[in-house]
This record gives C-alpha cells, structure tokens and sequence, in this order.
C-alpha cells in the first residue's frame, strides 16, 4: 500500500480508464519496493531507475527551506515524465509555511521534511545527499537568494495593497512580510555561523 496516496483529481469518473489507475499504482508499489529494499541505493535495483531525482531535490529543498511541513503528507503531486519516471511537483499548499502554522513553531536547526514519506529514505542515500548539498547551493546564489525572495514577497505585497481592495487587514499582511524578512535573515545568520549545517543527518539537528 502506498505511503502517499495518489490523488487523482480534476477529471470525471469515465474520462479515467481503470486501466490507468492500475497502471499508477503498480509504478508506485515498485517504485516503494525499490525505495525500502535493502539494495534501494543500486544503480541495478535501486529507486533511481523510476524516479526523476533532480525534481525530487528540488521538491524536497523547496519544502524544507520554506518550512512547509504540509507536504509530503498532504497537499502532494506527482506525475509521470515522458521517459516513464516519476516526478515530484508542483509544489503546493503553503498556507502554513514560514513558521505560519499556528500548532506548532519552527525550528530553523531542525530538518523536518526529512520524516515525511519517501525522503525519510531518500535521505539516507549519500548520493541524495550531495545533490540536494550542491543543488542548494545553487539556489541560494539567485532562485532562493533572499533579495529575490523579499523582492517576490515585496511585488506580491504592493500588488495586494494596490488592487486587491478585498484584503482589508493590511496591518496583518504587512506583519506578515516582515516576519518573512525576520525568517530569512536567521536562515542567513545560521548559515555563516555553520557553513555544514546542511550536512545534517535525517531530522537531526544541524
């Protein structure tokens, strides 16, 4: 039984063969099968061979950085590439990100996607590891730098204020931004003081 439950959504009954249905679930058993076996980091029998794994580094350092917990156990979409792999995405459901979520409070030091389905697994793959390290690091020059994210939040907030009339609570909004900032400035400090921190191992402290 899968760990995830493939949602499939959006379509009628009859427009979705059984056939279809049938044929995801049995990608996804083999590809769990893979993933929990004792040989799941061989390159023969491993989880690499129906997976695109750079989507997975992707899905999981996006989650991770933005502290969306939702993922992975909810909110979550996966689809079959055209060589036949499965990929994650889109990212969804961040309603409670950025230490938003309102039953628990985030902990920077503390790598919690790494408990979710799957990547519980995938993390403990050295390989793993080293793309998500070296693909990070690429991000944070540009994609996930914080001017370009204050500058996204920045665009987003001018065009609520400016043509969102219906967003009444602006003092809240605006307290919203500045905890982002806040958020990313502690980010930044943590990685100068521990340059390994993402080194750190599965849910861990790092």
């Amino acid at each position: 039984q899968s760990l995830i439950y493939g949602l499939i959504s959006h379509y009628s009954a009859d427009y979705i063969h059984i056939y279809g249905v049938d044929y995801s679930s049995k990608m996804l058993s083999a590809f769990e099968k893979a993933l929990y076996s004792y040989d799941y980091d061989s390159a023969d029998y491993g989880y690499t061979q129906w997976i695109n794994t750079p989507s997975f580094v992707d899905y999981y350092i996006f989650n991770e950085f933005f502290m969306n917990y939702d993922a992975g156990d909810n909110s979550t979409y996966y689809y079959k590439t055209k060589d036949g792999k499965l990929a994650m995405g889109p990212v969804w459901d961040y309603d409670g990100a950025m230490d938003n979520y309102d039953k628990a409070t985030g902990d920077l030091y503390f790598s919690g996607f790494a408990y979710q389905p799957w990547f519980d697994r995938l993390i403990l793959d050295e390989d793993f590891q080293n793309r998500v390290v070296e693909r990070y690091k690429e991000l944070r020059k540009d994609v996930l730098s914080k001017k370009n994210i204050m500058n996204k939040f920045n665009e987003v907030y001018n065009k609520i204020i400016s043509e969102w009339n219906f967003f009444s609570d602006k003092t809240k909004l605006k307290c919203f931004w500045d905890e982002a900032d806040e958020l990313l400035s502690k980010r930044e400090l943590i990685e100068k003081t521990n340059l390994d921190w993402h080194h750190a191992a599965p849910g861990g402290d790092v």
